[in-house]
């Protein structure tokens, strides 16, 4: 089995709680800043020495790894990566993704969305029926 990965792009003071948060939760943290001395080195599983405003830089060090999710806490900067990081990692824009969410929503009476526990919520709906 492979372990998942966070990216978290910025290394400094601000993002060091989302290094230590993700650790905890078990996850592999890939840290990613350009300057090779940033505080989240020290913390990162694995650390790229790569700007934070070159998603296509950034990906071709990930390469094929396993990403959970890339976040980039307290910097507005690198939003645009993140968004493009995710697409190309988890993105809704894949081909497979949008066939399984697709599925999943024909299969249920219930409106699926990726944020949600669709047994939770036909178990609520299901009590507001028949109170």
């Amino acid at each position: 089995m492979s372990t998942s990965n966070l990216v978290i792009l910025g290394g400094g003071e601000d993002q060091l709680p989302a290094y230590v948060e993700g650790r905890r939760l078990g996850y592999r943290i890939i840290g990613v800043d350009q300057r090779p001395d940033a505080l989240g080195a020290r913390y990162a599983d694995e650390f790229l020495c790569v700007t934070t405003r070159e998603p296509d830089a950034i990906a071709a060090e990930l390469g094929d790894k396993v990403v959970a999710a890339v976040l980039s806490p307290a910097s507005d900067v690198a939003q645009s990566s993140v968004a493009a990081l995710n697409e190309r990692y988890r993105g809704w824009g894949s081909r497979r993704r949008r066939r399984f969410v697709r599925r999943r929503t024909r299969a249920s009476s219930t409106p699926w969305s990726p944020n949600s526990d669709s047994r939770c919520t036909r178990s609520r709906r299901a009590t507001a029926l028949t109170s």
